[in-house]
């Protein structure tokens, strides 16, 4: 695949991938999921693929490397449904923030779903939406505190995403800055 391929695969919602190469420590058809795009032929992927990285400890990022876009082929939407579809290892996890249990959507929060489906800039983007919504609306609809709570969630949720890192909300939240900041 050329560059042009993995762009348009990208803008039409493709985020996984089968090896069609070979490397030392991904096997020829094994499914990848795009991570970050470099600019280059050589983007940042999750490897080999979801359930078995679910299952890791996550360190050093030993679960993401550059792959060659040549070594790689877009699976089909239809096929990448599927894979989305697949039960996972993850569990909503009911808290005081805006991550109870009903929101989730075959046992992932809705953030790290449309954090897996969309590119990181249109990700980035929804972040930023749902920041100048929270504040605009500030003390109008619910309880300032409320409203703030729920904009420093979605501020953390950009900052994670710039940096590159998953955001699991259950985890990444307002309650766990004012746990590690000691605010009452």
């Amino acid at each position: 695949m050329d560059r042009t391929s993995f762009e348009k695969a990208l803008k039409d919602g493709i985020r996984f991938f089968r090896m069609i190469g070979n490397y030392s420590d991904i096997a020829r058809g094994e499914i990848v999921e795009f991570y970050h795009d470099d600019y280059t032929d050589c983007p940042y992927f999750y490897y080999p693929n979801r359930e078995w990285r679910d299952t890791l400890v996550q360190n050093d990022e030993g679960d993401r490397r550059y792959i060659f876009l040549s070594e790689l082929e877009p699976l089909t939407l239809e096929e990448q449904e599927k894979i989305l579809n697949q039960k996972t290892d993850m569990r909503c996890q009911a808290n005081s923030t805006n991550t109870n249990s009903h929101y989730c959507i075959d046992g992932i929060q809705p953030i790290q779903y449309c954090q897996r489906c969309l590119t990181p800039e249109q990700f980035q983007g929804a972040c930023i939406k749902d920041v100048i919504k929270y504040l605009s609306r500030f003390g109008k609809k619910d309880e300032k505190i409320r409203e703030a709570e729920k904009a420093l969630d979605y501020a953390l949720w950009l900052y994670m995403s710039v940096a590159g890192k998953d955001v699991d909300p259950t985890k990444h939240n307002h309650e766990a800055i004012f746990k590690a900041l000691e605010i009452d």
